[in-house]
């Protein structure tokens, strides 16, 4: 199962990601966790070429954290919306949580 969280804390925006879909048998492609991928990259890219920001990307677990700005708020507001619509289609395989202040939206100081 593939844990996507979305939150803001002290201010900032953040998202994290962990986890393995096991929608394929072992060895063969699994389109869930390709979705995660291009969503999280989608993300960091995003982030970095639109926004601004510097991401560091390994694989495996994904983990962002950026100072707020409107373009950042649309950035995770896209990518949010993604993410839940990957959970529509694939809830057993990929769960959200979101806290913070104003559910899905993304607050700017």
């Amino acid at each position: 199962m593939v844990k996507v969280r979305f939150w803001q804390e002290s201010g900032r925006f953040c998202f994290s990601c962990k986890g393995h879909a096991g929608f394929a048998k072992q060895g063969e492609p699994d389109i869930v966790c390709a979705a995660v991928s291009a969503l999280s990259m989608t993300l960091c890219n995003a982030l970095t070429h639109c926004a601004g920001f510097h991401c560091k990307v390994q694989a495996g677990d994904v983990s962002v954290s950026c100072a707020p700005s409107l373009r950042a708020a649309y950035i995770f507001e896209t990518i949010t919306v993604g993410f839940y619509g990957l959970t529509a289609r694939y809830p057993e395989y990929v769960t959200i949580s979101q806290s913070g202040q104003g559910g899905t939206k993304w607050n700017i100081p």
